[in-house]
């Protein structure tokens, strides 16, 4: 039988009251910050998307919150979004970082630098900051431990540790920790600089790369967040713009870095020699390891440039290791420039065709709700169904199901009305054919807050199952009694009482899908399965007595 929480207003805050006397406050603090840190929040945007309605992401709070569970962090939570959000800029920041770093302050130059009796303490400044970045990827590795993770196959929330540790032991750990072990700063520190100086850097440097694509699922997360709040065409433009420029400028300093680390690779510390004593490759050429680093940064970049958009002076070029690079790098460039040209144009053109339909959709519905001179209440109404109904994407859905068979069509339309009874506490053991002769019945219907689903004392004809949303049942004195959500249903009293009357109004209080089944189709299917009928009665007669009390506690009051 399904627990139903009595949120009458008067007689509930008298209970409250008496309980927050004897709560502490590092109780209610505790409480306060699990509330928003662990459990799943209707501010994270991913909670509305996967989720649905406001009504489903309570009852995922309940289940968390009553559960063994709550120091798991729930994949939609508030902490687990804003720590994602700072590991997308710790993201960003190791991927402008590293490059940079293994290519002008690397154990190479500080094995010239020890060679000619130099100072090379700013190498070892440069390592403390790798450190940092070292520690906070262990730190997020170690802390998809307490994470929980959405199942698409199953829609559900997993959030048992053993299930979490060994899905993620199974798949990215090994890597994860591998690549964020402070391998490098270890053996300077440890060992001391000389040490450090013989070590071949390119490994760690390559760990580092790869840490960073294997972490592309920040920038993803950060991409979904932005798509999901900004609704117009012109933040989904203004998004890939920025994308466009931030992925250009990091292949420009990664072609720094392979220009400078192969001839670093083959040559050595020969490259530190003047041009004068030497001449081998452009990094030698534009003595680039005898300025300060600003300049060395300036230098390299115009380098890359150069070869991307073709100005690269062959005439000047002597080394071969440097002609192969930058033959590979101009073809390279061109290629990349075509490929973001293309990729802007469908951008335009293409990636938001139907979010431009439902913008002229809007237009088309606003012009005519100015023609036929529509009051405001009615505007927001329709301004709000048409939103709620194609999320700010339109399309044909008659149009797209009639072109698909006969029997895919009836098992789509059958679908949702299965997953709604199945997930109904009264329905879970009963049979796929009992459910698929309920689902046959049933009609779908939609209602905005503040809409009068049933209402008291009228004769009752029908029940309704609550697909998405949330409903206030109360009293014929406008008395709440509970909030009913996802997957709960109301009405029965009536098709089970032998006077047919309501007892009870039934409000939305938020945009609600529900799906009606009618009296005569109910006692059709309820004889054939008694059972049903027998949960069915034990939860109207558990909510009629509850209705009683609450009648009785307003009679005493007044």
């Amino acid at each position: 039988m399904k627990d139903y929480t009595c949120v009458y207003t008067r007689h509930d805050c008298e209970l409250r009251k008496k309980q927050l006397s004897e709560m502490t406050k590092k109780e209610k603090f505790k409480d306060s910050i699990i509330q928003r840190i662990f459990l799943a929040s209707q501010f994270n945007y991913q909670s509305l998307h996967y989720l649905r309605s406001k009504g489903a992401v309570q009852l995922e709070i309940n289940r968390q919150k009553f559960s063994s569970h709550w120091y798991i962090f729930h994949p939609f939570s508030m902490g687990r979004f804003v720590w994602q959000i700072f590991m997308f800029f710790i993201f960003m920041v190791s991927v402008y970082y590293c490059p940079i770093r293994a290519a002008f302050f690397n154990s190479l130059m500080a094995k010239y630098l020890l060679m000619k009796n130099k100072n090379a303490t700013h190498i070892m400044k440069t390592l403390w900051i790798n450190v940092l970045l070292d520690i906070i990827w262990l730190i997020n590795s170690f802390g998809y431990f307490i994470t929980g993770y959405y199942d698409e196959s199953t829609d559900k929330v997993i959030l048992n540790p053993k299930t979490i540790a060994k899905r993620y032991l199974s798949t990215g750990f090994f890597i994860d920790i591998t690549t964020s072990i402070p391998l490098e700063a270890t053996v300077a520190f440890i060992f001391g600089l000389k040490a450090y100086s013989e070590m071949n850097h390119n490994l760690f440097i390559f760990l580092h790369v790869y840490n960073i694509y294997s972490n592309l699922r920040y920038h993803r997360h950060v991409v979904f967040c932005y798509k999901n709040r900004n609704a117009s065409i012109l933040s989904n433009l203004s998004l890939r713009l920025l994308a466009s420029i931030i992925v250009y400028t990091i292949i420009i300093i990664y072609t720094v870095y392979f220009n400078l680390i192969f001839p670093q690779m083959i040559y050595g510390t020969k490259l530190f020699l003047r041009r004068a004593q030497a001449t081998l490759s452009w990094v030698q050429v534009g003595e680039i390891y005898h300025k300060d680093f600003l300049n060395q940064l300036k230098y390299s970049v115009s380098k890359a440039v150069q070869g991307y958009v073709g100005a690269t002076d062959w005439e000047e070029i002597i080394d071969l290791v440097d002609y192969i690079l930058a033959i590979l790098f101009s073809n390279l460039g061109r290629f990349c420039t075509v490929y973001c040209v293309i990729w802007f144009l469908q951008c335009i053109t293409a990636a938001n065709v139907l979010r431009t339909k439902f913008n002229l959709i809007t237009d088309q519905l606003k012009t005519y709700m100015k023609q036929k001179e529509i009051p405001i209440y009615m505007k927001k109404r329709l301004n709000r169904f048409y939103f709620y109904r194609f999320q700010s994407h339109y399309f044909r859905g008659r149009a797209l199901l009639d072109k698909l068979p006969k029997s895919l069509r009836k098992e789509i339309s059958m679908y949702t009305c299965q997953k709604l009874l199945h997930s109904t506490e009264v329905f879970q053991s009963v049979p796929k054919k009992i459910l698929t002769r309920f689902t046959r019945k049933m009609y779908r219907e939609m209602y905005f807050p503040q809409d009068v689903i049933v209402r008291a004392n009228t004769y009752g004809e029908s029940m309704y199952f609550i697909c998405s949303g949330t409903v206030s049942v109360s009293t014929s004195n406008d008395v709440q009694i509970m909030l009913l959500h996802d997957g709960d249903f109301f009405g029965e009293i009536a098709l089970i009482s032998d006077n047919r009357r309501r007892i009870a109004t039934v409000t939305a209080v938020t945009i609600t899908e529900l799906y009606r089944l009618e009296e005569f189709d109910y006692k059709k299917i309820i004889q054939s399965y008694p059972d049903v009928f027998n949960r069915l009665e034990k939860i109207a007669i558990a909510r009629f007595k509850m209705l009683l009390t609450v009648e009785k506690s307003i009679i005493e009051d007044s």
